[in-house]
């Protein structure tokens, strides 16, 4: 190996050793080098959606299905949820 190696060019070698450092270096994430056990850092959880927010989604778009005419898309809002029409048509009434 060593009468391979004394053969290389000095360009030869730097590349050589720069894939040789690649390798290395990429490979480190595989094995731990004595750091122990280290437990993954855990996702940062997104904001969950409350009820109310979800009423108050639904209600601004059937709202606009209205105004824009889209009777088809408003009738099925309307099936989908159908408390929540009653308790829109009494505000709706109240106002």
């Amino acid at each position: 190996m060593w009468n391979y190696l004394s053969n290389l060019s000095p360009t030869q070698l730097l590349l050589l050793g720069l894939g040789f450092a690649m390798v290395v270096y990429s490979a480190k994430d595989y094995f731990s080098f004595g750091k122990g056990d280290e437990k993954p850092k855990p996702k940062e959880e997104e904001e969950q959606t409350t009820l109310t927010e979800i009423v108050y989604k639904w209600e601004d778009l059937s709202n606009e299905c209205k105004q824009a005419n889209l009777n088809e898309a408003y009738e099925l809002l309307q099936k989908v949820f159908p408390m929540l029409v009653n308790v829109s048509n009494n505000r709706s009434t109240k106002r």
